[in-house]
C-alpha cells in the first residue's frame, strides 16, 4: 500500500494517520478518507481532472530527513547542519550557502581584498578555532549583513587581536553606530568634539565676518539691539582667540594628534572591537532564559545593523557644533 504518511485529505485538510481508512480516485489517484470519499460522492480535485494528470505523493520528491539535516564541510569533513551558513568546527562557508547573497553584499569588496594581500591567513585553514565559547553559527547570526568579511577575522582573534578596520579610520562613530555599538559610537563623538573645540575656536574666530554675514538676513529679523549684541560677542570672541592664538595653536596641535591617534587606534582594534561585543551580546542572550523568543532570533535582532543609530550620531554631531556657535554668539 502506498505511503500517505504527513500527506494531506483535500476534502477535510486533514492529515492521513497511519490506521486511516484510505481510498483513492481511480481516475486521477488523489488520496481521501473513506469517510470524506463517501460524504462527497466524487472527486473533488476538479484542477487535475481538468489537466488530465495524476496526482503525485509530494514526498517522493523531498530528499529524506536524515540526508537533509546535514551537511559535510568541504574543508574539514566536519557535519554541520543544513541550516548552516559556516562549519562548526573550522568556520567556513558551507556549500550549501550563497554566502554573497545573505548577507546582501559582494564578497569581492575591495576591503576584502586588501585584507587578503594584508594578511593572506585570513582564509587560512584550521581546525577547533576558539571563539570564547560562541559557535560560528552564532556569530554569523550576530552580524547579519556582511558575514564573509567579519567571521574570517572573528576566528583569527584567539591568536591576534589587531586586524585592520579601514571605515574606522575615517569614520569610527558612524561604523560603530551602524553596528548597534551605540555607547562607543557616543564616546568617540564626544571625545572628537572635545578635541576640536581648540581648531573649531580658531576657524570661527578666523571667519566671523563670514558668519555674520551669513545670518545678516536672521540678525535684522531679531531686531537692531539683538543684532548689536550678537555682533559685538562675536568681534569680543575673536578679539580674545586673537591675544591667546599662540598658546590655543599649540593646544590644537597636540589636540590634533591625539585625534589622529584614537583613529589610529580604532583602525587596528575596532574589528576586535565588534568581536568581543558580539561574544558579550551573545553569551548574555543564551543565558537569558526569560524570554518567549527563541535564542537564535534574539541574537538576529540583537546584532546586524542599524542605520537609524548611524543617522543619529550625525544629528548628534550637529547638535554638538551648534553650542559651540550659540555660546560664542549669545552668552
Amino acid at each position: 500500500m502506498a505511503d500517505y504518511k504527513d500527506c494531506i485529505c483535500i476534502a477535510c485538510r486533514n492529515k492521513f494517520e497511519p490506521n486511516d481508512d484510505i481510498v483513492v480516485c481511480p481516475d486521477c489517484g488523489t488520496p481521501y478518507h473513506r469517510d470524506c470519499w463517501q460524504e462527497n460522492g466524487r472527486c473533488i480535485n476538479d484542477e487535475l481532472h481538468a489537466k488530465g494528470g495524476s496526482w503525485k505523493n509530494p514526498n517522493e520528491d523531498k530528499p529524506s530527513s536524515e540526508d537533509a539535516a546535514q551537511v559535510t564541510c568541504d574543508s574539514c569533513g566536519q557535519m554541520n547542519n543544513a541550516k548552516n551558513m559556516f562549519c562548526t568546527r573550522c568556520g567556513k562557508a558551507l556549500g550549501n550557502q550563497n554566502t554573497e547573497n545573505m548577507s546582501g553584499e559582494n564578497s569581492g569588496n575591495w576591503q576584502t581584498a586588501f585584507f587578503s594581500i594584508f594578511d593572506g591567513s585570513a582564509n587560512a585553514e584550521g581546525s577547533g578555532i576558539d571563539m570564547d565559547g560562541v559557535s560560528v553559527q552564532e556569530a554569523a547570526d550576530f552580524v547579519g549583513n556582511n558575514v564573509q568579511y567579519y567571521i574570517p577575522r572573528f576566528r583569527l582573534f584567539h591568536d591576534k587581536k589587531i586586524l585592520p578596520n579601514f571605515i574606522c579610520l575615517f569614520f569610527p562613530h558612524l561604523w560603530f553606530a551602524y553596528r548597534k555599538m551605540w555607547v562607543f559610537a557616543l564616546l568617540i563623538v564626544l571625545i572628537s568634539f572635545i578635541l576640536d573645540i581648540p581648531s573649531t575656536l580658531i576657524t570661527l574666530a578666523y571667519q566671523s565676518d563670514s558668519i555674520l554675514a551669513a545670518v545678516q538676513p536672521s540678525l535684522a529679523m531679531m531686531g537692531e539691539e539683538m543684532a548689536d549684541y550678537i555682533r559685538s560677542n562675536m568681534l569680543s570672541f575673536s578679539e580674545l582667540i586673537d591675544s591667546h592664538y599662540n598658546v590655543l595653536y599649540w593646544v590644537e596641535f597636540v589636540c590634533s594628534y591625539l585625534n589622529l591617534a584614537m583613529r589610529i587606534l580604532l583602525f587596528l582594534f575596532g574589528n576586535f572591537m565588534y568581536y568581543k561585543f558580539a561574544i558579550k551580546k551573545i553569551k548574555a542572550i543564551r543565558s537569558d532564559s526569560r524570554s518567549l523568543i527563541d535564542v537564535q532570533s534574539r541574537i538576529r535582532m540583537a546584532g546586524g545593523t542599524n542605520i537609524g543609530l548611524l543617522f543619529l550620531m550625525l544629528l548628534v554631531q550637529l547638535v554638538l557644533s551648534s553650542v559651540i556657535i550659540y555660546l560664542i554668539l549669545f552668552i
